[in-house]
């Protein structure tokens, strides 16, 4: 019988230790991303930006010498921003609230307050409030305290699906959505169980965002959202409330979208003394600009007056917000496509912008070469960075961008013909050669072939590219010869797929793809022969087919939920194996030396062993927003390092997990000569740094976690060894910055594994 149990607990235990997951570290993420939330600094003359998951501060002291002064890369999208004395806070989505340091150049992190694996709760909104910091979660509105650098929970109030929330003295309005309509609610401070008044319509049943009026506590504004689920108009309501009812005193109808294609959200608002400027996406005055309008109005009439209609100002394309630069004549914008725009808002003229400055575009693709990322940043084309200077161990505000072309536009992948080519998913072919001799690359021809996935392969009549594309309800495969000497860039051939437009692969002259059969999805492989798509085999999936890539005889299959591994000899397809997980949301698949690394849209990257059946590694992401976005693609480097992009975060570079792979050679010291050693490194219950004898004078040492929270802060004067007790640390990645008396700061990593 003791037999038994011990064999039983043993099976157990050898479960337990077999299944566990190994969580992989982020060491590196790029810092560019589409502009999403402005804040004004009256106090420093400083302009403060959401784009995307980035925190970036620019110095607007002289308008026409405005420039970055300190950023911060996080994990989720940025829906608000409120600077408190020197802390800012940060409302990141499902990566939580965050207090930074305002003042030190790496925007430190005071504290951090996780809203990670919370399902669809996340900080959608904030406002802070003395010391008591409102979260609106998409559930029910927490509140938060933050003292002496800390958060803590203390409750929560509010209806469901609280997304937005403000508060004017003892009152707090709460905005909450609803498929039948949304709803206002105003509370005492001092008693939430039980609202004050409501007001509910349905055209703000996907409201965005609730504030108070500037010179009148009784009227609440709303910025309703799409009207309905075409979005292709938008309500501003102004309410009033009377100490006993909330009514409506007026109101402001967008329209003039399109369905499918130009949302009409009226998103967020700014003001001065009641002078409202409504940051809006696609409302436009065509063909008057091709520019998209925030209209102005004049609310300090209200509650007994109408708004009146000042105008507009054409400003740039899909705002998200707006910060009235107080004590000044300007106003920054938020906009989607061309970054933080500061125009003149004296005149009230349509047109007085003054500057725009570049954050970045959402993130659709990478592929990595060597130390080279390049990214397809929808809407801000591509960017090309050295991986080495967006590591964690590097300034935050390194020049970590090798190049930028701007003019690719809506880009979503691209691909190099040969040493020199360079194709974008536009259609645009650069000769990038000048550019990796020291100069500047070359748009040599625009070829009118747009696409959303490409592939090169390779044929009997020589190269051709495979892309993809849709209608608002098929999707399609074309083919077509980049090289074609008479630049007609025809297709040559096409076939239907009705599958997700990301799942093509290709290899030597076969193209692997999703296509429906009799309202059935099947894996295709098809060689490319005189031009033509001859179908080689095929095999019944059922469902949607997501990603799929090729190594050594395996096809790597995505659908939703599952992986599956298909067997290829070059004549016939067979299933081996397959991988299925109910919260799988698979986007992209990398296989890399028998591992299926997945970019789950929500969860980030998962690293699959087929062979044990398993996740064996994973990295949490930004899980998206509001169920939409997350992850978008993976690459594994040839040394096994990951990079996951995101759409509002950018690309994370994620540390390797197969310890197999070999590396691309020696690696770099993070100096030629450190003049300085740490042991033991993994460290346990303490870590050693050995300075050099000639580091004698003013030093610091500081180690951050990786979150970039403060952990450690050494200042010595003697060039004697110390020691940092780490008993306490949890296990993980820290980074160090040595700041020795030569004035260079050294930086590395040293693991903690107790």
């Amino acid at each position: 019988m003791k037999k038994i149990i011990l064999f039983v607990v043993m099976l157990i235990v050898s479960t337990i230790m077999f299944s566990q997951i190994e969580t992989l570290e982020l060491v590196g993420q790029t810092r560019m991303s589409a502009s999403s939330c402005v804040e004004w600094d009256s106090i420093n003359n400083k302009i403060i930006v959401g784009a995307g998951a980035i925190v970036k501060i620019y110095d607007a002291s002289d308008i026409n010498d405005i420039y970055l002064v300190s950023q911060r890369p996080l994990k989720g999208y940025i829906n608000e921003l409120s600077l408190y004395g020197d802390t800012l806070f940060v409302a990141a989505t499902h990566d939580g609230v965050y207090a930074l340091d305002y003042l030190s150049e790496e925007l430190d992190v005071f504290d951090w307050y996780d809203m990670h694996d919370e399902g669809v709760k996340g900080a959608y909104d904030l406002f802070v409030y003395d010391d008591t910091i409102y979260v609106a979660d998409n559930i029910q509105v927490r509140i938060l305290t933050y003292d002496n650098g800390t958060f803590t929970y203390q409750s929560t109030f509010g209806p469901l699906n609280s997304i937005a929330v403000a508060r004017r003295n003892n009152i707090i309005a709460v905005g909450n959505r609803g498929l039948f309509g949304g709803t206002i609610s105003l509370y005492d401070a001092q008693n939430l169980s039980t609202p004050m008044a409501t007001w509910q319509n349905q055209n703000i049943w996907f409201l965005m965002d609730v504030d108070f009026a500037d010179l009148n506590d009784s009227i609440v504004y709303v910025c309703g959202g799409p009207r309905d689920i075409t979005n292709t108009s938008s309500v501003f309501y102004a309410l009033y409330y009377d100490n006993e009812n909330l009514v409506k005193a007026d109101s402001l109808f967008i329209g003039g979208g399109i369905p499918g294609y130009a949302q009409v959200n009226i998103m967020n608002m700014t003001s001065k003394n009641d002078t409202l400027f409504l940051a809006t996406t696609a409302a436009n005055n065509f063909p008057t600009s091709l520019f998209t309008i925030i209209p102005i109005l004049d609310a300090t009439g209200l509650p007994d007056e109408n708004m009146i209609d000042l105008g507009y100002i054409n400003a740039g394309l899909w705002h998200f917000d707006g910060a009235v630069m107080k004590g000044t004549d300007y106003m920054a914008i938020a906009s989607e496509w061309l970054g933080v725009i500061v125009t003149d808002i004296s005149q009230l003229n349509p047109l007085d912008t003054l500057s725009f400055h570049t954050t970045g575009g959402w993130t659709n693709n990478n592929f990595v070469i060597g130390d080279t990322l390049y990214t397809s940043q929808e809407g801000d084309g591509m960017y090309v960075y050295s991986v080495d200077s967006i590591m964690l161990t590097q300034s935050f505000m390194n020049n970590s961008i090798l190049a930028h072309w701007e003019n690719c536009g809506f880009i979503s992948t691209a691909l190099y013909l040969n040493d020199s080519l360079l194709l974008m998913s536009t259609g645009d072919i650069w000769n990038v050669l000048p550019w990796k001799q020291g100069g500047e690359a070359v748009l040599i021809e625009e070829t009118g072939r747009s696409y959303v996935e490409m592939e090169l392969i390779e044929t009997d009549l020589g190269d051709r590219i495979v892309g993809t594309w849709s209608t608002i309800d098929s999707t399609f495969i074309d083919l077509y010869n980049p090289h074609d000497p008479l630049e007609n860039y025809n297709v040559i051939s096409r076939d239907t797929m009705n599958n997700d437009i990301w799942a093509l692969e290709a290899v030597g002259d076969t193209v692997y793809y999703g296509k429906e059969f009799n309202s059935s999805i099947y894996l295709v492989a098809a060689k490319v022969e005189n031009d033509q798509f001859e179908l080689i085999d095929s095999i019944y999936f059922g469902e949607e087919i997501y990603s799929i890539d090729v190594e050594d005889g395996k096809i790597a299959v995505g659908t939703q939920q599952s992986i599956t591994e298909i067997g290829w000899n070059g004549n016939t397809l067979q299933e081996n194996n397959s991988f299925f997980d109910v919260n799988f949301v698979v986007r992209d698949i990398d296989l890399k030396n028998g591992y299926y690394y997945v970019a789950d849209k929500f969860y980030g990257a998962q690293v699959v062993d087929m062979s044990a059946g398993v996740v064996a590694a994973k990295f949490v992401g930004s899980e998206g927003w509001l169920n939409l976005f997350g992850s978008t693609s993976i690459s594994v480097r040839d040394d096994g390092l990951i990079f996951l992009s995101d759409f509002h975060a950018g690309t994370f570079i994620i540390e390797k997990f197969d310890e197999t792979i070999s590396s691309l050679g020696d690696e770099k010291p993070d100096k030629l000569e450190k003049k300085f050693f740490i042991y033991p490194n993994p460290a346990d219950q303490f870590v050693s740094i050995y300075p050099d004898d000639s580091f004698c004078g003013k030093m610091d040492f500081n180690v951050y976690d990786i979150n970039g929270r403060l952990i450690t802060r050494f200042k010595k004067r003697d060039c004697d060894a110390f020691n940092i007790n780490t008993s306490m640390y949890k296990d993980g990645i820290y980074f160090y910055s040595f700041l020795a008396p030569d004035d260079n700061t050294y930086t590395g990593k040293f693991l903690v594994k107790h």
